[in-house]
């Protein structure tokens, strides 16, 4: 590397993942490479989580720069903007991968943990045939699956269970701000006071050293810790609800499904907690709970008016606390950090959605084959599940706190619903599930679940079903896009027009 380094060829550029600043050996190493003995055509980058950051520039009384800082420049990494997007596009496209359409409009994949989390899982997928890797538009369960395969340590493992745990009981603070319960749907953080009482403070000084947890301060003064591992967390967090469900479950079906689609309204990737969760109690009693399915299914949404005399609150990322207050000439008063704006709706300000959550649960369910004892027989449940959340007459996918994002592409159906355009790619969940339905199940399947669908004669349906087929007539099984090119062309296009 000293020779390279010298050189008058490319740079050479050691990245370093996840860089821990209490390994002395490794900060050795580092300070080594920074040091006079190397040239200017060796870089280093390390990423490291803000508290390590401040530990790694600092020196070990706090004081003074390490040789580390000295040396150092902090780039700070946020979410994507849509330039880096297309520069992470690019990237993958290089490593023979990519972003299925439609994931241009998910907030979740502008998180730099999570493009990693699924390049890690699509690495692996390659090394095991040819060809160029997708990743779905929208995140599902194998963000957990990737989690659990990554992460078996069991101390690693308890001490994030505490973690859990301590998310739960904030989570279910009815004192706590409102700004703190809109914001847990956007990211995991725990207060540290709550904290201390499901994990020792031996247990939450290594989780802090290691990296696990980042310490912060809020407006209010109330000290937080930012979770850096968001998939091991919603893992645990999934196991802690299958243990509550279970009881639930045997006790009242209805009781169950309205307590796991509250859970999962309050957090960040609740839907796909929530799904894992049902999953996990399904192999802990070794059978999936029907009346749990049954019960979710049975819960229909339902809109209902904004009208004047609500008051509304919201949170968004870079923006903060916001409330919304609808006015009686049909405006709606905006307030921002104390500043008011008003906003003038022409007379339509807008509607709200109920019993959402349990549809949403049911959207990622069906990406897993879910199979039941009947008496007369197995019965699959992901294709029930799919034509009946696909008839869903408003777009179906959990809030991120995305409201400044840009707008869905949507049409206006019958009665005031909407589907997504056809050009927006995948962006539901029931969507992707339905593309992953069509793309693995036999050709039977297939033909039954297709006519199944044009018997329901939804335009909501009909319309994902189209956007599904239009993503697998550019699959690389040549069977599957010549099969999606017919069925779309000859009987779901034509339905579709019919419809508008």
């Amino acid at each position: 590397m000293r020779q390279i380094s010298r050189g008058d060829g490319p740079a050479l550029i050691l990245a370093i993942d996840r860089f821990d600043p209490e390994d002395r050996d490794d900060v050795r190493v580092i300070e080594d490479m920074l040091s006079s003995r190397f040239g200017d055509r060796l870089r280093l980058v390390a990423g490291l989580d803000e508290d390590a950051t401040r530990r790694v520039m600092s020196s070990s009384d706090g004081r003074r720069e390490s040789v580390i800082g000295r040396h150092a420049a902090i780039v700070h990494v946020d979410d994507l903007d849509d330039r880096e997007y297309e520069m992470a596009l690019n990237t993958l496209a290089e490593l023979g991968m990519g972003i299925m359409d439609g994931g241009e409009h998910s907030p979740d994949l502008r998180r730099a943990w999570l493009l990693q989390a699924m390049a890690t899982r699509v690495l692996g997928a390659k090394r095991k045939r040819q060809g160029a890797a997708i990743f779905p538009a929208v995140p599902g369960l194998e963000i957990i699956a990737q989690a659990r395969a990554d992460f078996k340590d069991p101390e690693l493992r308890r001490r994030f269970r505490g973690i859990a745990q301590a998310i739960v009981l904030d989570a279910q603070d009815q004192s706590k701000p409102y700004s703190m319960a809109l914001q847990l749907m956007g990211r995991y953080f725990v207060r540290r006071e709550t904290l201390e009482g499901r994990l020792s403070t031996f247990d939450t000084e290594w989780l802090i050293r290691s990296g696990y947890l980042n310490p912060s301060i809020t407006a209010e003064n109330t000290p937080m810790l930012n979770v850096t591992l968001p998939e091991l967390l919603a893992s645990e967090l999934a196991r802690l609800w299958a243990i509550e469900l279970r009881e639930r479950v045997e006790d009242d079906p209805v009781d169950a499904a309205e307590w796991l689609a509250g859970a999962a309204s309050n957090f960040l990737f609740g839907d796909i907690v929530a799904a894992q969760a049902f999953l996990d109690l399904g192999a802990v009693n070794r059978d999936l709970p029907y009346p749990l399915f049954r019960a979710l299914a049975d819960m229909t949404p339902f809109r209902e008016q904004i009208h004047p005399g609500q008051h509304l609150q919201g949170w968004v990322e870079g923006v903060g606390d916001l409330e919304l207050r609808p006015q009686e000439d049909g405006s709606v008063v905006l307030t921002i950090d104390g500043e008011e704006h008003t906003i003038d709706t022409e007379d339509d300000p807008g509607e709200s959605i109920g019993n959402a959550f349990e549809w949403q649960i049911l959207s990622q369910l069906a990406s897993r084959r879910l199979t039941v004892e009947t008496e007369s027989g197995q019965h699959r449940l992901d294709p029930q599940a799919l034509l009946l959340v696909g008839t869903a007459d408003f777009v179906l996918r959990q809030s991120r706190n995305d409201m400044l994002a840009e707008s869905l592409p949507v049409h206006d159906g019958e009665g005031g619903g909407q589907f997504i355009c056809h050009d927006a790619g995948v962006v539901e969940a029931v969507t992707q599930s339905m593309l992953r339905y069509l793309s693995t199940e036999p050709l039977e399947a297939r033909d039954s679940f297709i006519a199944a669908a044009m018997e329901v004669d939804s335009i909501y349906l009909t319309a994902r079903l189209d956007i599904a087929l239009q993503m697998a007539t550019r699959s690389t099984d040549a069977e599957l896009s010549t099969w999606a090119t017919a069925v779309l062309v000859n009987r779901v296009r034509p339905a579709l027009m019919g419809c508008t």
